[in-house]
């Protein structure tokens, strides 16, 4: 590919950003310039680099931190838990969705826990998944 305007090509991406911005599907462009296919789902630890990037881009588009959001797919507790630390860290809003799996089956007790803990965000900004978890088992 060649690019005969390099400063027209670069303002196109900026233009691109804009109107992503406007119909709030800014995470989801920045996701794919990252490298990722798809909507923003984080659904595995493999992923951590490429969510990175995305929430670095979406910084640089001057988005607020308290307005980016990621769903996290649940499918094994321990997993969900360091993705959700890591958004954690970098002050991104964890969406939990526990797995159901193809034949539609009811996911665990456990992911269900996750989920509430993770999405009721005065429970969430409280007490950390092992005190909660401690909590509920009682």
């Amino acid at each position: 590919m060649r690019i005969r305007d390099p400063q027209r090509w670069q303002q196109n991406g900026v233009n691109k950003a804009r109107r992503a911005r406007k119909s709030g599907r800014l995470l989801d462009f920045c996701y794919r310039a990252a490298g990722g296919a798809g909507n923003a789902i984080f659904d595995t630890s493999a992923q951590i680099a490429t969510v990175r990037k995305a929430v670095e881009l979406l910084r640089w588009h001057n988005a607020n931190p308290a307005q980016i959001f990621c769903y996290v797919l649940v499918r094994d507790v321990a997993d969900a838990l360091e993705r959700v630390r890591f958004l954690k860290g970098m002050y991104v809003v964890p969406f939990a969705q526990p797995y159901r799996g193809p034949d539609g089956a009811e996911p665990t007790g456990e992911q269900k826990a996750f989920a509430r803990w993770c999405n009721q965000k005065a429970v969430y900004k409280t007490c950390t998944w092992e005190e909660y978890k401690g909590r509920i088992a009682a």
